[in-house]
């Protein structure tokens, strides 16, 4: 056994090999001290456990004696933490992130067994199963939320998220995929008269409003005047876990992502086409319905008057892109083309950012930072065109100061 001063603990080996580290956990209520021990396989990981068990005690973590693992905060956290502080869309993306790449694989080891090391075998896991490096980001920014609280709690003294690195782009963060101002072009002008209607004025004012799918979907009726649609709600797809361990998706109404994106967006020709298009299709469709039609303000309807169910969205969305013949880019790419085609067309950016309804203008930068290159040539370009007009001979020039004074 090895002896240390009063108080930090000891670690001694069992007659079957076992070593066990043990520390004193005050006293009972009626007054006999409480030991507070764990077994491990070798001397090395009891004397790290006894390390963990001070410092947890240090830290005033007085459940110690209980043992939680990573699915048991997990099923705490999911139930009884965020249903207070999040959206159930976001609840449910964290519930798939854990559910897929986290608990299979750490979701028994205790939490204060957990390691650095754990985090760190788990990212290099999934990346060599393929996943890219923005999923296993994402299961790790899930992971490390989790354990946040986990400290919070006090269930553990430290989040051993917070001791590894994230992994990192090979070549950069990938930027969104957007359409060039001919593919744009060709795109609006074939969701003119596009057969489903839908579909069309949705991908039309994703393209020239910049809004967000949910923002388009969850748009009513009385959302929209002659001149300005208000953004006042969002259709969600929900995931919840199912009895077969599957997924139920439903759709729900909540309010917009941030304070930022409830605004109100003036209408051109294009868009207050297309939404006219789509009131008198909905209005055709209800009388034509040979189900009973569900009473509903929403702008765009099934066929039986409920809200579009969103996977069916996806669907005829690729449809549509495979008819006008324009690259086959996600619906929420549509938002990032508005924005860059907005930036290479010399709308100020604080124009985009109250458009796309982003919190803050940093937001704005760091997402289109990529495309900052391209807006620096046009500012030298014009700058050139200033200075020296001749066209043979336009490169920026050097104005010695005296030439300022004559």
């Amino acid at each position: 056994m090895s002896r240390r001063s009063p108080g930090e603990g000891t670690v001694y080996q069992r007659s079957d090999g076992k070593w066990v580290a043990t520390i004193s956990g005050g006293k009972t209520v009626d007054g006999r001290r409480k030991r507070i021990k764990r077994v491990r396989d070798t001397k090395r990981e009891a004397e790290r456990v006894r390390r963990d068990l001070l410092a947890r005690r240090e830290a005033g973590i007085t459940n110690s004696h209980k043992r939680h693992s990573v699915m048991s905060l997990y099923e705490h956290w999911i139930t009884h933490h965020l249903p207070a502080t999040l959206k159930p869309k976001t609840i449910g993306s964290y519930s798939q992130a854990m559910n897929y790449y986290v608990l299979p694989h750490i979701g028994t080891v205790y939490l204060e067994d957990l390691t650095a090391t754990h985090i760190e075998d788990l990212q290099n896991l999934l990346l060599n199963k393929g996943y890219s490096v923005n999923t296993v980001r994402g299961a790790r920014r899930t992971l490390c939320s989790a354990l946040t609280y986990a400290v919070k709690r006090r269930f553990i003294a430290y989040n051993p998220v917070k001791q590894t690195s994230t992994p990192a782009f090979i070549d950069g963060r990938p930027e969104p995929e957007v359409l060039t101002l001919d593919q744009t072009h060709q795109l609006l002008e074939t969701c003119r008269d596009y057969p489903d209607v839908v579909i069309a004025a949705a991908t039309t004012l994703g393209i020239t409003l910049g809004m967000r799918r949910g923002e388009i979907f969850g748009l009513r009726l009385s959302d929209i005047d002659d001149q300005r649609l208000h953004i006042r709600q969002t259709l969600s797809e929900v995931s919840t876990p199912a009895a077969d361990h599957g997924w139920l998706y439903s759709t729900q109404i909540s309010t917009p992502k941030t304070r930022h994106s409830r605004r109100s967006l003036y209408l051109p020709s294009l868009p207050h086409d297309a939404i006219r298009r789509t009131i008198a299709d909905r209005t055709r469709r209800r009388h034509e319905a040979k189900d009973p039609w569900e009473p509903s303000d929403l702008l765009f309807v099934s066929a039986v008057g409920t809200a579009v169910g969103q996977s069916s969205i996806r669907l005829r969305y690729k449809k549509l892109l495979a008819t006008a013949g324009v690259p086959s880019i996600t619906f929420h790419e549509l938002r990032h083309s508005f924005a860059v085609l907005g930036l290479l067309n010399d709308i100020p950016i604080e124009q985009i950012q109250e458009a796309v309804g982003h919190s803050s203008i940093q937001t704005t930068k760091d997402i289109y930072a990529n495309h900052l290159p391209d807006l620096a040539v046009k500012a030298v370009t014009a700058l050139n065109d200033i200075l020296d007009p001749q066209p043979e001979g336009r490169h920026l020039k050097i104005v010695a100061s005296n030439d300022h004074r004559n």
